[in-house]
């Protein structure tokens, strides 16, 4: 499933689309607090404008638990205090739920050309606020839908 490759499509605007696919391991689950996680590469003179961010979450037997709401940022801060690429953040419970497959998608935040400026060439990353999860298993998969402009 996982496609760290992004695919291409044209867009009804004329900008080519991507898709990428990132997994998530449950120890890079319980480090992206203080080590957020790569999931689109910078690209020089390039704004990564983000269409859609989807959590894809498989939870096992043992539980995750602590953390803090998720969110796919620009640049790669720690303690999820980047700035958010989403409208609204994946609920910390869409982690720390019982066995079992989640789905969370959330759209992107509403970015002014001063954002656009300021976010050239900055990569984007997965991290989490609060704190660490903790003593979890399972696995994840990150899913950006984006634009370079």
């Amino acid at each position: 499933m996982a496609n760290t490759t992004p695919s291409l499509s044209e867009d009804i605007k004329g900008y080519r689309q991507a898709v990428v696919e990132v997994p998530l391991t449950a120890a890079e689950i319980i480090a992206m607090y203080t080590t957020p996680k790569l999931v689109v590469p910078a690209v020089s003179n390039k704004a990564i404008v983000v269409d859609a961010v989807d959590f894809i979450i498989t939870r096992t037997a043992t539980q995750f638990t602590g953390g803090g709401v998720v969110s796919v940022q620009y640049n790669s801060t720690a303690n999820g205090a980047g700035t958010s690429v989403q409208s609204s953040t994946i609920a910390a419970t869409v982690v720390t739920g019982t066995a079992g497959t989640a789905y969370s998608t959330r759209t992107s935040a509403t970015l002014s050309d001063v954002a656009l400026a300021s976010i050239q060439g900055i990569g984007l990353y997965i991290s989490n606020a609060t704190a660490v999860f903790a003593t979890g298993t399972g696995t994840a998969t990150v899913r950006v839908t984006y634009r370079l402009v």
